[in-house]
């Protein structure tokens, strides 16, 4: 038997990664945002923490990303806002095609340390009530998170009836 082990990296995200995020944003959400947000985003580093999750090593390029300069090896992408002692999620997504495999839950993870790291003591973030897979990831992780992040105040958003 061969056993292949995938190597996955969780990075700041450059801002050479953001015309791939915009692309995966685009296949995901029906409302990405626009790219100078996240380059207003990774310019506020003092408040502001977004990573890519990479797999290492050689990647084919997925069918349906047309972007010259998109990149195969991003799986997906999170952010979040700190002020003082509270993390906010923005974002979290995951390429369509590599959806259900647990990269959204390795995301979160990481963003839920980093705040843990940057001493946040709440973490907060929105999920709209239509997103199913995402309402399910939370909830699935936020049983396993113990005090070290103490809270969650759940917000939802009602923009769009969502």
């Amino acid at each position: 038997m061969v056993q292949i082990r995938q190597q996955l990296a969780l990075e700041l995200m450059r801002e050479g990664d953001v015309a791939t995020v915009q692309e995966i944003e685009r296949e995901i959400f029906a409302t990405p945002w626009p790219r100078n947000a996240y380059y207003r985003e990774l310019a506020s580093r003092a408040s502001a923490h977004y990573v890519v999750l990479r797999q290492e090593g050689l990647v084919e390029r997925p069918p349906g990303f047309r972007a010259p300069d998109f990149d195969p090896t991003i799986i997906g992408y999170g952010g979040m806002w700190r002020m003082y002692d509270e993390a906010h999620v923005t974002t979290i997504g995951v390429r369509l095609d590599l959806q259900h495999h647990g990269y959204g839950r390795i995301l979160f993870a990481g963003l839920v340390q980093a705040a843990y790291d940057m001493g946040a003591k709440w973490l907060t973030l929105e999920v709209r009530t239509t997103n199913d897979n995402a309402m399910k990831m939370y909830e699935a992780n936020l049983e396993r998170i113990e005090a070290d992040v103490q809270g969650l105040r759940r917000d939802l958003i009602t923009k769009d009836n969502q």
